[in-house]
């Protein structure tokens, strides 16, 4: 008999708060893109039979002090894992997909490879950056030296279970970004199946 997959408890974000965040070409706001990704992943984790939380910054607090009451709300909820959901801005030639996790995590490690992985399998047409689409990140001035990036780093520094920032795409890059508008529902699946790979 085929062994059942372990259900699970999944908290997701979509980064930033209204208003606030990466502004893409055509006028998309980080935001709004990813509080309708972060309802389309909820609807495939729960169609795999787990239990899925979203969860919004206070907009009221400072970044330190949102980071720590969201990862405060996430231990109340029983998670395993957690995800907050972003999208890059730079260039317009700048492009690629990237999954940053905590560099001082295994675990947050192999969360981020699973999703890196089954991200690169449902959108091929996105290059994935760093190690096959994972990279580490850091938090404050640890080590700035060898130090990818201290933004985000709160959110993977201070959650109770492993936790990655999840970045698929540069909205500056209007090839990535419109690809990436049509296959949102490609986006959401790839997150839904990682995350289960991560847990089964």
């Amino acid at each position: 008999m085929e062994e059942k997959q372990l259900m699970a408890i999944i908290a997701i974000s979509a980064g930033h708060t209204k208003g606030t965040g990466a502004l893409a070409v055509d006028g998309t706001q980080e935001y709004d893109f990813n509080s309708e990704l972060a309802d389309l992943t909820q609807i495939a984790l729960e169609g795999l039979g787990h239990t899925c939380h979203i969860l919004h910054r206070d907009p009221s607090l400072s970044y330190g002090k949102a980071m720590s009451k969201l990862a405060d709300e996430i231990g109340r909820t029983g998670a395993v894992a957690c995800m907050e959901l972003h999208f890059n801005a730079a260039s317009p030639k700048a492009h690629g997909a990237e999954f940053l996790h905590w560099f001082g995590s295994v675990r947050g490690q192999q969360l981020a490879r699973c999703v890196a992985d089954q991200f690169a399998h449902e959108l091929p047409y996105v290059t994935m950056r760093g190690d096959r689409g994972v990279r580490s990140l850091w938090y404050h001035n640890y080590n700035e030296s060898k130090a990818y990036s201290g933004r985000g780093g709160a959110y993977v520094y201070k959650t109770p279970c492993p936790a990655i920032i999840c970045e698929p795409f540069f909205g500056s890059n209007n090839g990535d970004l419109q690809y990436c508008k049509a296959e949102i529902h490609k986006i959401a699946q790839a997150y839904a199946l990682g995350l289960s790979n991560f847990i089964g």
